[in-house]
């Protein structure tokens, strides 16, 4: 990837983080916690640095790997914007659905996290479109 990758890159991850933070803070956070049974006693066990850091960490090698998709096949707007949401409806959400129908979660729970990855990607779909790639 070149250099002038890492600005979209860069900006694609922290847009998904953004959309998680969103997602999961007051669009769907106390539904997602109800869905899963955790309580406020339950998020204070976990120190929201480390949380956050690992998440903009990983957020980065996805955005890193998406980029890196489109800059090979994706030669318009539209085709960046089909490839990027139909990872996560296409590949990530079926894989999510699986795991949550054998680990016997609701259709609540699987409908929060799905949409929260399909929105990640179409996101950062959109900055790539925005910013180049």
């Amino acid at each position: 990837m070149a250099f002038a990758h890492l600005i979209p890159t860069a900006a694609a991850a922290v847009a998904g983080f953004a959309v998680g933070g969103l997602w999961y803070g007051p669009l769907f956070g106390k539904a997602w916690m109800a869905e899963w049974g955790f309580t406020d006693a339950d998020k204070a066990r976990f120190d929201p640095r480390k949380l956050f850091t690992l998440t903009l960490l990983l957020d980065l090698v996805i955005a890193f790997f998406l980029g890196h998709l489109l800059a090979h096949v994706a030669h318009s707007a539209q085709t960046t914007m089909m490839i990027s949401t139909g990872i996560g409806l296409g590949f990530v959400g079926p894989a999510l659905v699986i795991d949550y129908l054998y680990s016997l979660r609701s259709v609540r729970l699987m409908a929060i996290d799905v949409g929260h990855w399909v929105a990640t990607f179409a996101v950062m779909g959109g900055v790539f479109v925005l910013l180049g790639v």
